[in-house]
């Protein structure tokens, strides 16, 4: 299958420009503070916004470097192997919505990437199949030590 002209093959690196794993600060279930995401709010490819937790006390600065951003992908890639490989598209909602643990967000880094289609693209087999590969592979290893 051929390519359409305008279309490059790149890397993941030279997609997104930030791919980072999320906060670890303690969370509450009580409805106090900024909405966090876990693996858990991932459902059916969107947040179930039901799952979240919230986090209080934060600053300016950790609002900054955890917040998502409109068009951000949140990927689950450890944790059981009925949650790697899910991801969820952030559409702006809710209006502050911070990075959980356990889940790599994944910022694209140019303008002409379309993140509705990044987030279809990786819900194919191909991808989903690979990340579970890859995280079996990473826990088989580990627990030989």
């Amino acid at each position: 299958m051929k390519l359409p002209n305008s279309w490059t093959i790149s890397t993941i690196g030279e997609c997104f420009f930030d791919i980072r794993n999320g906060t670890t600060i303690k969370q509450n279930r009580n409805g106090l503070g900024f909405p966090v995401s876990r693996i858990e709010t991932i459902q059916n490819c969107q947040f179930d916004l039901s799952r979240i937790r919230h986090i209080k006390n934060i600053s300016n600065k950790f609002i900054e470097k955890f917040q998502y951003h409109n068009g951000d992908i949140a990927l689950s890639h450890i944790n059981s192997l009925e949650h790697v490989g899910k991801t969820a598209l952030y559409q702006g909602n809710p209006e502050v919505f911070i990075h959980g643990m356990n889940l790599l967000r994944l910022r694209l880094g140019h303008a002409s990437i379309d993140p509705k289609f990044s987030h279809f693209f990786m819900q194919s087999n191909g991808i989903t199949n690979k990340s579970i590969f890859v995280n079996s592979a990473f826990v088989q290893q580990f627990c030989q030590f």
